[in-house]
């Protein structure tokens, strides 16, 4: 499953250079390489379980949430 994410800015740090493709062009940029991006201009692919990956979030418990917020007894008293 893929997750789509959006950003103005990427910064990929790494502890030496990291190869690139610039324009066909293979290159090895010294790092941190921070670049800005337009909106829908770039699409990156990346391992999710890839070195340095953030954990993925735990899934959402919307009957969590409501209990939450509406009480132990899941409905609103007036």
């Amino acid at each position: 499953m893929l997750t789509p994410l959006t950003s103005r800015r990427v910064e990929v740090t790494a502890a030496a250079a990291i190869p690139v493709a610039v324009d066909g062009e293979a290159l090895k940029l010294p790092t941190p390489v921070v670049r800005t991006v337009r909106p829908r201009a770039l699409c990156v692919l990346a391992p999710r379980d890839g070195q340095g990956a953030a954990p993925p979030e735990p899934p959402l418990d919307r009957r969590r949430i409501v209990t939450l917020v509406l009480g132990r007894s899941g409905r609103v008293e007036g």
